[in-house]
């Protein structure tokens, strides 16, 4: 299943393939209630690394989140796109999980 989403403003755009029925869980970690805003929430994505395709990374800021984590937020707004281990694949929010 093809899984794709944005930030906010659309400046960054990605697309990632996953075989699991359900590809995504809620996560409700004091780290994704801080970093998501919204619902005080993030979505993990479960998807094979070797397929996510980004196009605007040049708009992606990256930020040390943790010791064993960064971030990333697009430049303009700052909406939360990705919150990744350093040694586990990206993880992300999606939009279209169709």
């Amino acid at each position: 299943m093809k899984i794709a989403g944005s930030c906010h403003c659309q400046a960054v755009k990605y697309s990632v393939e996953s075989d699991g029925p359900y590809p995504y869980q809620k996560c409700y970690c004091t780290i994704c209630r801080k970093t998501s805003g919204g619902e005080g929430y993030s979505i993990n994505l479960s998807a094979d690394a070797d397929t996510l395709q980004v196009e605007g990374k040049q708009h992606l800021q990256t930020y040390q989140a943790m010791v064993t984590q960064e971030g990333k937020t697009a430049e303009k707004r700052a909406s939360p796109a990705v919150l990744r281990a350093l040694r586990q694949p990206p993880v992300g929010l999606a939009q279209d999980l169709a």
